[in-house]
């Protein structure tokens, strides 16, 4: 009750909304290499923003660079993308792999490569045509210097006006005799708008083109956007190979541990010898699942990770990849007691209100769950978006339409879905990750053929990325209201994380999901170097029906 206690009021002193700027650190490096097609680029500028602190590159691409939690690293080199990177409480390497960067744009002056509201990239930025009385603006196909600034630079402006930003910002742009156009509509003086409503904005020489999530051009692209997943024309290429997780758990110690006549005799010489030599901790959570799965003993496997969290008691994406395995296993409580502590270590984080509801849900504490839930709302999580929010409305949803008395909801509460019928699913799949630096594409495939992906690297998807850091989250959630006939997929390429260590992708599949035969199976993928495509899951209507029998 103490540690719970505690935790509430850490959360009325932070919320998560600003990552970046809430968390602090005592001054650390971080080192890595940097790398193009796994050749060492040297001379790479390495700068930390808002400070002075840079350095380069050597001839192997190696660097090391002194940085504080929340600090942005940017890298920077003629002829490759920039790539900016948030520094967390758990970075120590940063292994970067630069992208060629091809400017097609003629007379455009990029200072800003972040796109905002699901725009698929910067040059679809450029190519938006604004209506005005004066005419159409065309910003790729300008007669001069376009500035473009996105929704996330503004997020970061200090400038109490927006004639001051223009000034300081643009030399030869004066602020006094710029037009202005929001959504069309013309200004002839500054417009009294928040920053935080302006989702693109284009400065030209006298004029300022600016666009809200009102803009008729922008709500004809959502359209459009949205009629476009229904013409979905990518098409499976049939080249994932099936992988189970225990594949992908290799190590030396495992096979020792089955050389043994009795599981009392080998978790005697594991607790006795082996624990203090092993130095990684993937390999100790490879000696416990063997104790689970090898020799049936949960116990001694639950035993083990505890032991092992408590050795890592500081590090939450070692807590999170050690969580994954307890819940695995159904040891929910254990599992409980480390997402309250990574809790208490990352109180700023999103993730640590869903994981810890979400972990008190399975353990069957309903009011708990709940509690957490409205604090992640309580804290400025937006319920608006396509990242964690839809996972946490989805599973409040779920405790409001079934688990409404045990949960004793006292707030109004406006489900999505119009009744319980209505929010049951054939298929739910919520997949996390421990680290942050994760990139990988998942895939999925519907009877048709027809291929669905989500690229969730920094160079294909730069925004969710920052969005992730920000908030502070590290999951996905996707749902199959109907199966069908026929075989859904879903695959896994592998990108790797700019370490050395290796990802856990936990991925949770509930089955007839807030239905009264609502089954859940949990599967731990252990990720080392890339990978080619992997079939994680193959669903069909028989699979759903004897899941969990």
């Amino acid at each position: 009750m103490r540690s719970v206690l505690f935790f509430l009021i850490i959360q009325c002193l932070v919320g998560f909304s600003g990552l970046a700027l809430a968390q602090t650190s005592e001054n650390k490096i971080v080192r890595g290499q940097v790398t193009f097609q796994d050749v060492p680029v040297p001379n790479v500028n390495i700068a930390v923003e808002g400070t002075s602190r840079g350095t380069r590159s050597d001839i192997e691409g190696r660097f090391e660079i002194r940085v504080d939690a929340g600090n942005v690293i940017a890298f920077s080199h003629v002829g490759f993308r920039s790539i900016e990177i948030v520094i967390e409480d758990t970075t120590e390497v940063l292994n970067i792999a630069l992208d060629d960067f091809v400017n097609e744009l003629d007379e455009v002056i990029i200072t800003s490569r972040k796109e905002v509201n699901q725009l698929e990239s910067f040059e679809e930025a450029m190519s938006i045509e604004i209506k005005t009385p004066s005419g159409t603006f065309k910003p790729k196909a300008f007669s001069s210097v376009v500035h473009y600034v996105s929704n996330s630079e503004l997020k970061r402006v200090a400038s109490p006006t927006l004639g001051d930003f223009l000034y300081n910002r643009y030399a030869g742009v004066d602020a006094g005799s710029l037009r202005y156009f929001v959504d069309g509509i013309p200004y002839f003086q500054e417009p009294a708008i928040p920053y935080g409503q302006i989702v693109h904005m284009y400065v030209t020489k006298g004029s300022v083109f600016i666009l809200t999530e009102n803009a008729p051009e922008l709500i004809r692209l959502r359209r459009e956007r949205t009629a476009e997943k229904f013409r979905n024309q990518n098409f499976y290429a049939n080249d994932a190979s099936s992988v189970t997780p225990e594949v992908l758990y290799s190590s030396a110690y495992s096979v020792v541990i089955r050389n043994f006549n009795s599981k009392e005799e080998a978790f005697a010489i594991y607790t006795n010898h082996l624990s203090d030599q092993i130095e990684d901790y993937p390999d100790h959570i490879a000696v416990a699942k063997e104790f689970a799965f090898y020799y049936e003993d949960v116990t001694m496997a639950t035993e083990i990770l505890t032991a092992l969290s408590q050795q890592h008691a500081n590090r939450p994406d070692i807590l999170k990849a050690i969580a994954y395995q307890l819940q695995a296993l159904g040891s929910r409580r254990q599992a409980v007691l480390l997402y309250e502590k990574i809790a208490r270590l990352r109180p700023d984080y999103a993730q640590s209100y869903r994981d810890l509801a979400n972990a008190y849900h399975e353990n069957e504490q309903f009011r708990h769950a709940w509690r957490y839930y409205m604090a992640y709302l309580r804290k400025g999580g937006e319920m608006n978006d396509e990242g964690i929010s839809d996972m946490v409305y989805t599973e409040m949803e779920y405790l409001y339409f079934n688990r409404k008395n045990q949960t004793e909801i006292k707030e109004t509460f406006v489900p999505k879905s119009e009744n319980i019928y209505d929010s049951r699913k054939d298929i739910r799949v919520v997949f996390e990750w421990n680290t942050s630096e994760a990139e990988f594409e998942l895939e999925f495939v519907n009877p048709g053929q027809r291929s669905y992906q989500f690229d969730h690297s920094l160079a294909g998807n730069p925004d969710l990325i920052s969005d992730e850091k920000t908030k502070g989250y590290s999951s996905k959630e996707f749902i199959i209201d109907d199966l069908g006939t026929g075989v859904w997929l879903a695959n896994l390429s592998y990108k790797g994380n700019k370490t050395s260590q290796p990802t856990f992708l936990k991925a949770a599949v509930y089955y007839d999901w807030g239905s009264p035969n609502q089954r859940q199976e949990i599967r731990i993928y252990q990720l080392h170097a890339r990978r080619d495509k992997l079939q994680l899951f193959r669903f069909t209507n028989e699979t759903r029906e004897t899941a969990g029998r």
